[in-house]
């Protein structure tokens, strides 16, 4: 697993800013084409972290729920839903959008340093 390499998925406007954050910070984002999710999917532990909007974080929970692998959720709100959703994943965090760009960028770096393992972590931005 490359700890730079990084799965984004997220509508196509997004994912565009999104890649140049990451870039801009010596990651690696992928960005697969929407009819490619799944193939991409199949390959997940290539990836250090996986970055998805809610409810597209929701549909490959099942692929790595006890991988151990990273994942940041991103949603526009947070509800009972979200949060039954978010403890599929060993290590999660949340980010309410719109995003603190800085805020973001410093919670990847904490994800990656291991430093939230909390399961169904939770930090509202």
């Amino acid at each position: 697993m490359d700890s730079k390499k990084i799965l984004v998925l997220d509508d196509h406007n997004f994912s565009r800013v999104c890649r140049a954050i990451l870039e801009r910070e010596g990651f690696a984002p992928e960005i697969p084409e929407t009819n490619k999710i799944s193939a991409t999917l199949s390959r997940w532990q290539e990836f250090g972290l996986v970055i998805a909007s809610y409810p597209i974080a929701e549909t490959f929970a099942e692929k790595i729920r006890n991988a151990g692998t990273p994942v940041l959720v991103l949603s526009d709100f947070f509800n009972r839903e979200i949060s039954e959703a978010l403890e599929h994943f060993k290590v999660c965090r949340c980010l309410i959008k719109p995003l603190d760009f800085e805020h973001f960028i410093g919670v990847i770096g904490e994800m990656f340093h291991g430093e939230a393992s909390k399961q169904g972590g939770c930090d509202l931005a």
